[in-house]
């Protein structure tokens, strides 16, 4: 039982890979978590790609989010894809994770690999904000120096505010 797989992450690898090949979406994401360096089990990016692919597609928007990742760079076996990271992060974002939408504003905020639109970048921090106050921080800096949104002290400080209520 669960026992046995807490005393062994392999048995709890493998039973979360045979949950995803079930259509399980979660239980892809969460085997896929496990296989990147630092996480205990043995680390297998390959591997981990083609479970986060699984969950994603499968519409675990957390799959979606750390499948962004891993185009964006986070892999280090995987080619950078800026294009499918950017996809990747819009669809988790539109799927309700908030990290996922500071990581598509992020892409337009810098410009990375994309025409550069503070606006877009603001509407995408502000719904990650709304799905999270503790990501309210992305926002807030865009308001301290105007990018994207009206230069506005107070509200910056708002929503620093707001990020370190969310996060004691």
């Amino acid at each position: 039982g669960i026992h046995k797989l807490k005393k062994d992450p392999n048995s709890a690898g493998s039973t979360l890979e045979t949950a995803c090949k079930n259509g399980d979406a979660r239980a892809c994401s969460i085997a896929a978590q496990q296989l990147f360096p630092g996480r205990g089990g043995k680390a297998d990016e390959q591997k981990a790609l083609r479970l986060y692919t699984l969950g994603c597609n499968g519409g675990n928007q957390h799959a979606c989010t750390n499948l962004g990742l891993m185009y964006s760079g986070a892999a280090k076996s995987i080619p950078i894809d800026d294009k499918k990271a950017l996809s990747l992060s819009l669809r988790a974002c539109h799927g309700g994770v908030c990290t996922a939408c500071g990581n598509a504003g992020l892409r337009y905020e810098m410009g990375m690999d994309l025409p550069k639109d503070e606006k877009l970048a603001a509407r995408l921090f502000e719904r990650a904000c709304r799905f999270d106050s503790g990501d309210c921080f992305r926002l807030a800096i865009l308001h301290e120096h105007g990018g994207g949104v009206s230069k506005d002290d107070s509200r910056a400080k708002d929503l620093f505010s707001k990020t370190c209520s969310a996060h004691s």
